[in-house]
Order: structure tokens, then C-alpha cells, then sequence
């Protein structure tokens, strides 16, 4: 009903003795029906929608909600590769989509995005916010976390994405960048697509 010291009173005739007097969350049998019942939640969920933590974890799962399909993310983040390192993109899209660390990178950006649309970030701080945030993105998609400085002022300039659209591309640029950098072949020089 609300704090776990609210209380919600049954009267029953007592025939056996035994008595419970708490089935609040403070209570062992409160505790036990709670964690029953977000358990059998977490399965329905699994089995019927196929909502899994494991499930979830996925950059393009993140960036659906802002128009981001497969297809658009192949397509985006390949107009920024060549031609090898865009037939790697298809051939590794998974590996790079299910990588936790760059899950969580795309997950914190689209978070600020939200946090400034909706106005509790300053609008004013948006292209150093989403800058360095998509340069989180960048070093996460290629493992190159010494290039953090050289992101986020190459993507800073690109951070003002007022739009789904915008922001979109912002997402894919930083994708394109980690993941170009990772696949060089120029022993080991910054690439810039």
C-alpha cells in the first residue's frame, strides 16, 4: 500500500495456532511474497515478450525509440567507413551491437538527450554534454580510450541534435569512428571518417 510500515489488517478465526501478525515488506513473509512475485514478473516478461536483461542489452535496442533499425544503423554508420570497413560493419554488427560497454555508452548518451529535452539539463551546455558522451561512444566501439580529447572535440562540433534525425546521426558518427579506428590498417594512426 505504500512504505513498507503501512499495514493492511486481516481478521480470521485462529484454529490452528499459528498466527502471522506482518506480511509487510519489514516482515519475513512480506519479503518472500515480494520477491516471489517481481520473480514471476522477470519470467512472464522473458516468455512472452522476450524482455530479458540479456535481451535488452543492445545499441540498437537503445536507439529504436529514435527511428534506429538495423538496416538504418548499417546504412548510417556506413556512409562514414570505406568500403572493407563497411563489409566488416555488416559482418561484425552483432559483436559491436551486444558489446556491454558500448550498450552502456549509447544508453548514457540517449539518457542525456532525454535530460535535456526535457529541460533538466541546461539546453545551453548541450554540445558539451552529448560532445563528450559520444566520444564515450566512440572509445567504447573501439577500444581506443586514449582518443577521448580527439572525440569529443570532433563530435562536440556535430552535438546539437534538436531532433531524432540529428541526434540519429550523431550516434551513428560516433559508432563509425570507434569502430573505424578499431579495424585500421595504417598501424595504429587516428582515422578520422
Amino acid at each position: 500500500t505504500g512504505t513498507g510500515t503501512d499495514q493492511i489488517i486481516v481478521a480470521a478465526p485462529d484454529r490452528d495456532g499459528f498466527r502471522l501478525s506482518s506480511a509487510g515488506k519489514h516482515a519475513k513473509l512480506g519479503e518472500l511474497i515480494g520477491t516471489s512475485v517481481k520473480a514471476a514478473v522477470r519470467e512472464t516478461l522473458g516468455r512472452q515478450n522476450r524482455l530479458t536483461a540479456a535481451g535488452q542489452c543492445s545499441v540498437r535496442i537503445h536507439l529504436e525509440r529514435f527511428g534506429c533499425t538495423r538496416e538504418f544503423l548499417l546504412q548510417e554508420i556506413g556512409r562514414h567507413l570505406d568500403a572493407r570497413q563497411t563489409r566488416l560493419l555488416a559482418d561484425n554488427f552483432r559483436t559491436m551491437d551486444r558489446d556491454p560497454v558500448t550498450v552502456a555508452a549509447v544508453a548514457s548518451l540517449a539518457h542525456l538527450r532525454d535530460k535535456l529535452t526535457w529541460g533538466i539539463l541546461p539546453g545551453d551546455c548541450r554540445q558539451e554534454i552529448l560532445g563528450a558522451a559520444a566520444a564515450q561512444v566512440a572509445c567504447s566501439a573501439g577500444g581506443r580510450w586514449q582518443e577521448m580529447a580527439h572525440y569529443r572535440e570532433l563530435l562536440g562540433r556535430e552535438a546539437d541534435p534538436g531532433n531524432e534525425a540529428a541526434f540519429c546521426a550523431l550516434c551513428c558518427r560516433a559508432l563509425a569512428l570507434g569502430f573505424a579506428d578499431k579495424w585500421e590498417e595504417d598501424g595504429g594512426k587516428r582515422s578520422t571518417p
